[in-house]
């Protein structure tokens, strides 16, 4: 099991996945709001846009290809800035922290 605390609006919602997930699947299946995922994770719509909390971000793989080309587009990224799509997770990332961007 791997716990995830997802920030909506400044309400945290703790959330655990079991077996192998990526993190907008782990949102969408737990009707995390404002992870939205219409692409259905090929990293092309942004629509899974998160913030990784500052102190979490070093545990991710960084990111790459098509998803760098989607925040690169994105006019309101900020420094810790990712696609769930592409977060896969692992206990590894047990505790993780992520602020959802609101969709615009």
């Amino acid at each position: 099991m791997v716990r995830v605390i997802f920030t909506v609006d400044d309400e945290e919602h703790a959330v655990e996945a079991a077996g192998e997930a990526t993190l907008m699947e782990l949102a969408v299946r737990n009707d995390i709001e404002g992870i939205v995922g219409e692409c259905g994770g090929c990293a092309v719509c942004g629509t899974c846009h998160v913030v990784v909390a500052q102190e979490d971000f070093h545990r991710l793989p960084p990111a790459k290809g098509a998803e760098l080309d989607l925040l690169d587009a994105f006019d309101d990224t900020e420094d810790t800035s990712r696609l769930s799509c592409c977060i896969k997770l692992s206990p590894d990332l047990e505790g993780l922290r992520v602020r959802v961007k609101p969709i615009v």
